[in-house]
């Protein structure tokens, strides 16, 4: 479990470092303009490949924004 925690969380930062985080957010924040949050979470999911907790983190920090 732990070890599982790790990589998501490596994940997390690898993308931001490449830059490929702030895309991702930039196209969740353009989907939930017409889009509901649970809605895009799966939107994201599905286009990026994402886990659910990477996809609900990206669409929440969408949000703040």
């Amino acid at each position: 479990m732990r070890e599982n925690s790790r990589l998501k969380k490596e994940n997390i930062r690898l993308m931001k470092k490449t830059g490929e985080y702030e895309e991702m957010k930039n196209d969740a924040k353009e989907i939930l303009k017409d889009t509901p949050e649970i809605k895009t979470i799966k939107l994201m999911r599905e286009k990026y490949d994402l886990s659910l907790i990477n996809a609900k983190e990206i669409v929440d920090s969408a949000k703040e924004q």
